[in-house]
Formats: C-alpha cells, sequence, structure tokens
C-alpha cells in the first residue's frame, strides 16, 4: 500500500519581516451576489518551537451594501523536510518518490517489508 503525503516547506526565517504583513489570497463574487475578499494575515512565530500563527480574513460583502469581517486564527507546528524524512524512516516507511513545488514537498511512501 502506498500514501501521499503532502509537507508544507517552512521559510528559512519568521523574522520581524514576515510579522504583520497582509496577503490576497483571492477576491470572488459568489451565486448570491456576495463578494468575499480572503487574505492571510502573519501574527506571530516562535523558530525554537517551529510555529507560526496567522489568521484568514474575510470581507464580505452583500449585495445591499452591508459589509462583515471574519477572521480564522490558526496555530501551525512545521517541520523542515529532513525533520519529516527522518520520523517516516524512524518508524518504517520508505520513501518511494519525492517531487517538489515552490511551496510544498510531495512525498510517495509505502511501509518496509521488513
Amino acid at each position: 500500500m502506498l500514501f501521499l503525503i503532502n509537507v508544507f516547506l517552512p521559510k528559512e526565517s519568521y523574522g520581524e519581516e514576515w510579522l504583520g504583513k497582509e496577503f490576497l489570497s483571492y477576491e470572488t463574487i459568489d451565486e448570491s451576489n456576495y463578494k468575499v475578499v480572503r487574505s492571510t494575515k502573519n501574527l506571530n512565530s516562535d523558530e525554537e518551537k517551529q510555529i507560526i500563527e496567522y489568521a484568514s480574513i474575510y470581507n464580505i460583502t452583500s449585495p445591499d451594501g452591508n459589509h462583515e469581517k471574519l477572521e480564522d486564527k490558526m496555530i501551525l507546528r512545521y517541520y523542515y523536510p529532513d525533520q519529516i524524512k527522518k520520523l517516516l524512516t524512524d518508524y518504517n516507511f520508505n520513501i518511494i518518490e519525492e517531487r517538489k513545488t515552490e511551496d510544498d514537498l510531495f512525498l510517495i511512501c509505502g511501509l518496509s517489508q521488513e
């Protein structure tokens, strides 16, 4: 049996230049004519514990012009590729194939037959 793991590739550093920045994720108008703008804001980081905190911010405007802002905060523990690979091999999994994009590492794995 094979399985795929999608590993988020963290930045080398989440220092001061990263904190407080807000990035547009998407802007759309749904089938009910509500305008939705989603952005992500970087809130905090702890490089020693490998944790980042961010908020997904949704600005929603109804067809009659009313505005609502929703925030969904998330705290993520991140791992570097070598840490994930070691964890897998320590628990008797084989990494059969690796594929990498700018932001993600994909590992195709299987259980060792030992």
